[in-house]
């Protein structure tokens, strides 16, 4: 048991209640996990994975499981995630990081520059035996929002979700077309859906 343990990360506050009881024929877990004000930028910057990235995120984490490995317990996991950014400055850089074939989907929508304002980012699952189902997934920059919806397979580690993007600049309004996320978590893929059907910005904006 760990109950709690606080630590300071890039500049935040982190604080968990961990409970490991491995006296079970099936290990169980228990983790409650809450951060706060947590430079983003830094980490990246620490990790030399890119410089540049400004901002700041709070986390809660609350997640339940059983297994006789790391595996084993992501893939029966129960509980809820929770991400959430303020104001900052993303790059394009990034988005090709992130990614094959991210920074190509939203790369035009930032005009050419190699940086944008970043509004908001919010990212809330619920995960039910190991199964994460977006809640709401929300990524409002200055030039752009993208939305989204679907499913992590933490069995499999693989992704089914649909993004929608809206563009606040007409003339690049032809460029914001939705796109899917698949692969896996070790390694995603972004592809153009043009007819896809994910949710609008204004639906799942109003969900958060």
């Amino acid at each position: 048991q760990i109950a709690p343990l606080t630590s300071r990360l890039a500049g935040g506050s982190l604080e968990a209640n961990v409970d490991l009881d491995g006296a079970k024929q099936t290990p169980s877990l228990a983790a409650v996990v809450k951060g706060a004000d947590i430079d983003y930028g830094k980490l990246l910057k620490d990790m030399e994975i890119e410089q540049g990235v400004e901002g700041t995120l709070k986390l809660d984490i609350d997640v339940r499981g059983a297994g006789v490995s790391p595996h084993a317990i992501a893939a029966g996991l129960n509980g809820k995630t929770e991400i959430v950014s303020g104001e900052g400055v993303i790059s394009n850089k990034l988005l090709k990081l992130a990614g094959a074939g991210l920074g190509d989907i939203l790369g035009p929508l930032m005009g050419g520059e190699k940086k944008t304002k970043l509004n908001c980012v919010v990212s809330r699952f619920n995960i039910e035996n190991g199964l994460a189902t977006s809640v709401a997934m929300v990524f409002d920059a200055a030039p752009f929002t993208v939305t989204g919806a679907g499913t992590v397979d933490l069995k499999t580690e693989k992704l089914k979700l649909q993004m929608d993007t809206a563009s606040r600049e007409p003339s690049i309004a032809s460029l914001a077309v939705p796109f899917n996320i698949g692969g896996t978590l070790k390694s995603p893929s972004f592809t153009p859906d043009p007819l896809g059907t994910a949710l609008g910005a204004a639906k799942v904006v109003g969900m958060f």
